[in-house]
């Protein structure tokens, strides 16, 4: 009776294992598509996807497949932390500009002195010293696609 009770056993695991094995690279894969979808961008989806089928064994699979879930979260929360920093730092270069351009106003709109402009020059080096060259590259979008004016005619002849 004993021995019946071992080849039911192993007959039971022997299910159950290939069971397993079906359903753990769809798990898997649906697991990596929901952190990338959550979290990271689409270039990280082919990536991730690509070494689930080259990694060898389920467990390991199931295993990858958790690894890129917090590895989607963190990356997350580490962007929404960047987007903190740099809308800290755009504030903070917006409130000196406009305190310049307030300055300015007072004093009539008439040229820097030359001992002023080198203090203005040493804030905003102090200031842009603190961005990194992503910082930079968004600053430097951003102030292309700002809306100007439409230039005014100098003289009413000059209007068509």
């Amino acid at each position: 009776m004993g021995y019946l009770i071992d080849i039911l056993i192993g007959v039971i695991s022997g299910i159950v294992t290939g069971e397993l094995r079906a359903h753990v690279e769809p798990v898997a894969r649906r697991i990596i598509l929901r952190a990338v979808s959550r979290f990271a961008s689409e270039r990280f989806r082919e990536e991730w996807l690509a070494h689930l089928e080259e990694t060898p064994g389920t467990l390991r699979k199931a295993w990858h497949a958790l690894g890129c879930y917090f590895c989607a979260a963190k990356l997350a929360q580490t962007r929404h932390a960047e987007r903190i920093a740099r809308s800290q730092k755009m504030r903070m270069l917006a409130e000196y500009i406009m305190d310049m351009a307030r300055r300015k106003e007072r004093r009539g709109g008439s040229a820097w002195p030359p001992e002023e402009r080198a203090a203005i020059e040493r804030d905003l080096h102090a200031i842009f010293r603190q961005f990194t060259e992503q910082d930079s590259l968004f600053l430097a979008r951003a102030i292309v696609t700002i809306p100007t004016a439409p230039e005014q005619p100098q003289h009413p002849q000059d209007h068509p």
